[in-house]
């Protein structure tokens, strides 16, 4: 799983504290499911859908842990234009999170798409 996770996202992922978590340490960590979630802090959609993935977050850990199922392990990348937005979020986030140095990693859209860069959807 590391490996090809690591192509993907990287050496490295951010969590809410500033600790740095390797994404080799994932499996050791016991986790088997990996979400991403591509998002913004902004206001309205981006808002909206982060609350309720945190909550479904909170659930589906708690819920695995008392049953002994499957780790999630959601990474949120950022559509954020600035460092200090990008921090904010991610302070606000119970989740994992490509470093904002990573922007290359981002995945574009498509042109024809309806999506423009910097805009959360």
């Amino acid at each position: 799983m590391a490996g090809a996770l690591s192509e993907v996202l990287g050496e490295v992922l951010v969590a809410a504290d500033g600790e740095e978590v390797a994404v080799s340490a994932l499996a050791a960590r016991g986790v088997s499911l990996v979400g991403l979630y591509f998002g913004c802090s902004l206001g309205g959609p981006c808002a909206q859908l982060g609350a309720s993935l945190a909550a479904f977050y909170g659930r589906f850990r708690g819920e695995a842990a008392a049953a002994g199922g499957q780790r999630l392990e959601i990474v949120f990348v950022s559509a954020e234009q600035e460092q200090q937005q990008w921090q904010e979020a991610v302070r606000a986030m119970p989740w994992l999170a490509l470093p904002f140095a990573d922007k290359h990693r981002k995945v574009r859209p498509r042109p024809g798409r309806g999506a423009r860069p910097g805009l959360c959807l």
